[in-house]
């Protein structure tokens, strides 16, 4: 059977790790195989070979290993031709295709084209008399062509920061001169000569009951007492009893705008405005 055919397995990864096709459909066809029997070569365990380094694989890792090839070479030359030639695109203008002209007809005019050579119109066409849609070529953006070339000469076009410090810098403790020598104390107890407890002298004794201060008879009049002084009391607020009502006189009325004497007119409009007026206040007063 060919599945117990190395050479012919490896032919297939071969084939699929080269990046003639991705497609599984392509890749069966190349081989004279059905893509029902690559899907189940890959699922089956026992169907066992040595590729890429790789020792007692089965097909389907062996796949996955040919098919990570692929995309790592599909995606490097479609990138390279992308960035060193461009991309061809068709020319669309308003949702609709443009047509490639025969350069050679529209020398000799579209009414010779049309009653002598017997052609529609002066536009290419493929052989099987299909007009052929215009193209240009579309390149790479310049971001893409700096990532390209800094990918791939990082030591000419990679990332590069320079960093300029002016003046003196400090990274840490500098020493100028010879340090001064330590106590010979010290020294002593670095050696672990002394073996006593070191007694420290008391500066001042302690006593529970602070010192007290009496005033030196040489200025008397700087500690003389304070005279006393007399604290008055705050006077108190004292609430009345509430006065009867007979005592609290009863609200004012207020002054109503009716009894606010009115100028004398200017004019008849005012004359007339005014006569409204009273009129609106004797009603609303009645009512």
């Amino acid at each position: 059977m060919l599945k117990n055919d190395p050479e012919f397995l490896i032919q297939i990864l071969d084939d699929y790790s080269s990046g003639a096709t991705h497609s599984l459909e392509m890749l069966a066809k190349r081989n004279g195989i059905s893509v029902r029997t690559i899907f189940m070569w890959a699922r089956d365990k026992s169907l066992v070979l040595d590729y890429m380094g790789r020792q007692n694989i089965t097909f389907g890792q062996a796949m996955a290993i040919a098919r990570n090839v692929a995309k790592a070479i599909i995606v490097s030359r479609t990138l390279e031709s992308y960035v060193a030639e461009g991309r061809r695109c068709e020319v669309w203008h308003h949702g609709r295709p443009q047509f490639e002209e025969d350069e050679s007809l529209v020398a000799l005019g579209e009414e010779f084209v049309r009653d002598v050579l017997g052609l529609p119109d002066m536009f290419k066409r493929d052989l099987n008399g299909n007009r052929i849609i215009a193209t240009r070529v579309e390149y790479a953006p310049a971001q893409l062509i700096e990532k390209y070339a800094a990918s791939n000469l990082p030591a000419v076009y990679g990332n590069k920061s320079e960093v300029t410090m002016k003046g003196q810098v400090s990274l840490g403790v500098t020493t100028i001169g010879q340090r001064a020598p330590l106590p010979l104390e010290v020294q002593a107890m670095q050696r672990g000569e002394i073996t006593d407890t070191v007694k420290v002298a008391q500066l001042a004794p302690t006593t529970d009951t602070p010192a007290q201060y009496e005033p030196t008879t040489d200025t008397p009049e700087q500690y003389e007492p304070e005279p006393d002084v007399e604290t008055v009391p705050e006077p108190v607020q004292i609430i009345r009893d509430i006065p009867p009502k007979d005592f609290i006189a009863p609200p004012t009325r207020p002054v109503g705008v009716a009894e606010v004497p009115l100028r004398e007119p200017r004019n008849a409009m005012e004359k007339d405005l005014f006569q409204r007026l009273a009129a609106a206040r004797e009603k609303a007063s009645q009512s």
